[in-house]
């Protein structure tokens, strides 16, 4: 079992995918189709990004197949979808940090389709941020009814947009629910017994 509470932030609001500019890349044409772009939903050297944004590059008339984001920070994971047409990343950004997102595809005639964006997330303060510890840790066997408990270093005054960014992951996957029993304590559990 695993939780994965990523972006613990005190932000609010991640932009929806395809939302933000079109962050500069370049194109090529596709007959018939318009242009060829690989887009993001942050634009070309934007500042003070939010923390909670969840990276996201739309392919338009051309097939994605590879994304990179880099960081000092670190790179931050993600998946192409099936069909190419869209990544999304699989976590959210860390504060004050020069992030590079590099997608490459191909157009319909078999044509590389390169984007080079770079931006910096807002720099907050420890104030500003939550640190969650995490029980049980992950790959840790358990019994039955033991819950996923999430401790803030902080008060959370917006509970819900905090369950937004946070999931629990198990083998076989369960359905459960976020259960508060404080402003700093939070409990999952699965809706069956493990």
């Amino acid at each position: 079992m695993a939780l994965v509470a990523t972006g613990l932030s005190a932000c609010e609001g991640a932009p929806l995918p395809g939302e933000g500019g079109d962050g500069g890349q370049d194109s090529a044409q596709t007959p018939g189709e318009g242009p060829a772009r690989l887009v993001l939903n942050e634009g070309r050297g934007e500042r003070d990004v939010t923390v909670d944004t969840l990276l996201d590059v739309q392919a338009e008339s051309a097939v994605l197949e590879r994304v990179t984001v880099s960081s000092p920070a670190g790179d931050v994971p993600g998946e192409v979808s099936v069909d190419g047409t869209q990544w999304v990343a699989g976590e959210r950004l860390e504060p004050g940090a020069a992030y590079t997102v590099r997608a490459v595809g191909r157009d319909a005639d078999g044509a590389a389709v390169r984007s080079v964006t770079r931006f910096r997330t807002q720099d907050l303060s420890l104030a500003e941020q939550t640190y969650a510890s995490v029980a049980p840790l992950d790959g840790k066997t358990v019994g039955v009814g033991m819950p996923v408990v999430v401790s803030f270093d902080v008060p959370v005054t917006d509970r819900a947009s905090m369950e937004r960014q946070m999931r629990v992951e198990s083998v076989p996957q369960q359905p459960g629910t976020w259960h508060w029993l404080s402003n700093t304590e939070a409990h999952w559990r699965p809706r069956r017994y493990w």
